[in-house]
């Protein structure tokens, strides 16, 4: 094995694992296109973690599972989001111990261009992170996420711990929103696009695709970090997300 200098990280709970076949078998394509990788699957349940384990043993896949406890110091009321932001951290934490540049978040309900880590290493360039579009698990609204295709460079996740907002009256503004807000912040350097295929799982046997393409010139601008920034703070002043609101109007279907 030459020197890992990207880990691949992804955080998996049993109740949500309908596709994670489909994502072993691609990361399984992924390493065999770029074997200077590292799978990290970060579970907070521990019976989980003993059949993940054999998975990547069945899916010949070089990397390990790592069992974290998740936080919830202010008795948030969201445990799904404490339980994400948790493992995203926890694989943040084994990143900055290890000697790798570079960590690429994927999300487990899909897959993706086995080239991924070429292609995102040649287009994230001079900047911090790269994030490369998919389509939104949903058959009414055509739109677009970012946050479960992420590389991320290690000097800027040095800087920033994942989190979220969550209002008395239960709203609340996920923590990959919150990374960017902070990326801001910290005056991250920040690309947004659709550099490659992806295939986002609404069932085990139904995904909805994007490939490779243009963004428009609104969407350029909508997606542009300081004007994300700013609609994050009045999110936060207002709570309401109001960037949630903005990609649907703005990539809902016509």
């Amino acid at each position: 094995m030459s020197q890992i200098d990207v880990v691949i990280g992804t955080t998996a709970v049993r109740r949500s694992s309908f596709a994670l076949d489909h994502f072993m078998q691609n990361l399984h394509e992924i390493q065999r296109n770029y074997d200077r990788s590292e799978v990290v699957i970060a579970t907070d349940e521990t019976d989980f973690a003993e059949d993940l384990d054999q998975l990547l043993n069945k899916y010949k896949i070089f990397g390990r599972v790592i069992v974290y406890e998740t936080e919830n110091p202010d008795q948030r009321k969201n445990q799904r989001l404490c339980s994400i932001t948790s493992g995203r951290n926890a694989i943040v934490d084994y990143l900055l111990n290890s000697d790798s540049p570079y960590l690429l978040f994927l999300d487990s309900d899909m897959t993706y261009d086995p080239r991924i880590i070429d292609i995102m290493k040649r287009e994230i360039n001079g900047h911090d992170v790269l994030q490369s579009g998919y389509m939104v698990r949903s058959k009414t609204i055509e739109a677009v996420g970012f946050g479960g295709c992420s590389l991320i460079k290690r000097e800027i996740l040095s800087k920033i711990r994942f989190r979220f907002y969550e209002f008395e009256n239960g709203r609340v503004i996920d923590e990959f929103n919150i990374f960017e807000y902070d990326l801001v912040r910290k005056g991250a350097r920040i690309r947004k696009g659709v550099f490659l295929s992806v295939d986002h799982y609404i069932s085990h046997d139904e995904a909805v695709s994007i490939n490779p393409r243009n963004l428009s010139a609104f969407q350029k601008i909508t997606t542009f970090p300081i004007l994300r920034y700013i609609l994050l703070h009045l999110s936060i002043i207002s709570r309401y997300d109001i960037t949630r609101y903005l990609q649907h109007l703005v990539y809902g279907r016509s």
